[in-house]
């Protein structure tokens, strides 16, 4: 269990490390993100070192979208001028990912002869 808290805390920090250094305008959780990601991808770090940890995190995920759905009620007067495009926005960019990842997931089936 430490061992997973540690791998993801130190994704996490050093996400926000590479965003403090870099001029990049992504989150520092996200960047934390995609090196997990990476780790886990390249098999330097494995899925079971992270489970113990990542499991009830995943698990109770809809408790940490309280604080931004509570957020999102000090731009009310925002979502009610740009609403349609907003819901575009989030329609297009969600097709865009289930493409994307369509596509990629046809391409690994490709590989192994599936």
């Amino acid at each position: 269990m430490l061992r997973a808290v540690f791998i993801i805390v130190a994704c996490l920090w050093a996400g926000k490390g590479l965003v403090a250094l870099l001029p990049v305008p992504i989150p520092g959780s996200i960047i934390g993100m995609l090196l997990l990601f990476l780790l886990l991808s390249s098999k330097l770090v494995k899925a079971d070192w992270v489970m113990p940890f990542s499991a009830p995190l995943i698990r109770h995920m809809t408790l940490l979208f309280i604080p931004a759905g509570v957020g999102l009620m000090n731009y009310l007067d925002v979502i009610k001028a740009h609403g349609l495009v907003l819901v575009g926005a989030c329609f297009f960019s969600t097709l865009l990912v289930l493409i994307t990842i369509g596509r990629w997931h046809d391409r690994q089936g490709g590989r192994r002869g599936d």
